[in-house]
């Protein structure tokens, strides 16, 4: 026989809106569980918000950590966190403040002998910002069309080469110089000097 015991859960609320607190309707929220203490592990619940920008997410169980994440299209992302030892039943969070993403962001990748790299791999991120990827063309470059204001960290990947830069949302200049990656080689580890006693 198995015997279940149901404890009252965690009711959490809120609201999302843009930077001029206007309220952003059918809004993705959703809640991502820690399990450890390095980052959510599971994405447990999603939810849209209503027509004044609210959401609720009822029955979550008490005595844990949350990362709960708002996103909504052409906006950028939210994130805010539920700590463990919450001592009510309730949680009503701050407003998540979506930026606008309504920025272009483009540049070319080139190799270590300057030439364009072709069909390279591209990330974009940074804080309130959803990851964005693409890939260069036949001349090496690349475009993202759906940037929020602020810094962006850039990425590129071409076999074992691997490059990044930092550029400004709204920068169409940027070049990525790729190099070798060192953590990708696959040679001898390198000789270390042995610690007597």
């Amino acid at each position: 026989s198995l015997n279940l015991q149901l404890e009252p859960g965690l009711v959490v609320m809120g609201r999302v809106e843009d930077v001029a607190h206007r309220p952003l309707t059918n809004a993705t929220v959703s809640v991502m569980l820690w399990a450890g203490s390095s980052a959510p592990q599971f994405d447990i619940k999603r939810t849209r918000t209503n027509a004044p920008g609210r959401f609720e997410f009822i029955a979550l169980p008490a005595g844990r950590k949350y990362t709960l994440r708002a996103s909504a299209k052409s906006y950028g992302t939210a994130n805010q966190e539920i700590q463990q030892d919450v001592d009510t039943s309730r949680v009503e969070l701050p407003p998540f403040v979506l930026k606008v993403a309504d920025r272009t962001l483009a540049g070319e990748v080139v190799n270590s002998e300057e030439k364009p790299a072709v069909r390279a791999s591209v990330t974009a991120y940074g804080d309130g910002k959803p990851i964005e990827q693409a890939h260069t063309d036949d001349k090496g470059r690349f475009r993202f069309d759906a940037i929020c204001e602020g810094p962006v960290q850039i990425s590129a990947r071409l076999a074992q080469s691997y490059g990044n830069a930092r550029a400004e949302a709204g920068d169409t200049n940027v070049v990525i110089h790729l190099g070798m990656n060192q953590s990708s080689s696959f040679g001898e580890p390198p000789k270390r000097i042995s610690l007597k006693g």
